[in-house]
């Protein structure tokens, strides 16, 4: 019985480390840096590559953070993207 229970936990062990490189690589990817190089660290240091990681990558910016530009709508006043062409919150045109 203990020994199933090993497996069992190397099993999951395992899977999760599998999932922790797929996720690091796709999240250094879509923030502009190597996903090569966050997969070796994690993959070279395990545990503490991950936490490292988390740590720098707060500091990077994700280009889909950046702000839009903006207009106020001239009929709600609400905030919608510059290049609309209607509002979204209450359907009025915009002029371009």
């Amino acid at each position: 019985m203990e020994d199933f229970f090993l497996v069992c936990m190397l099993g999951i062990i395992f899977i999760g480390t599998i999932a922790a490189l797929f996720w690091a690589y796709e999240d250094a990817e879509n923030r502009g840096q190597s996903g090569c190089l966050v997969t070796a660290l994690i993959l070279f240091t395990g545990l503490p590559g991950i936490l490292i990681w988390l740590v720098i990558r707060n500091s990077l910016q994700s280009p889909s953070s950046q702000p839009l530009a903006t207009q106020k709508c001239p009929l709600c006043a609400k905030k919608i993207q510059v290049d609309a062409v209607f509002c979204g919150y209450c359907g009025n045109g915009v002029k371009v």
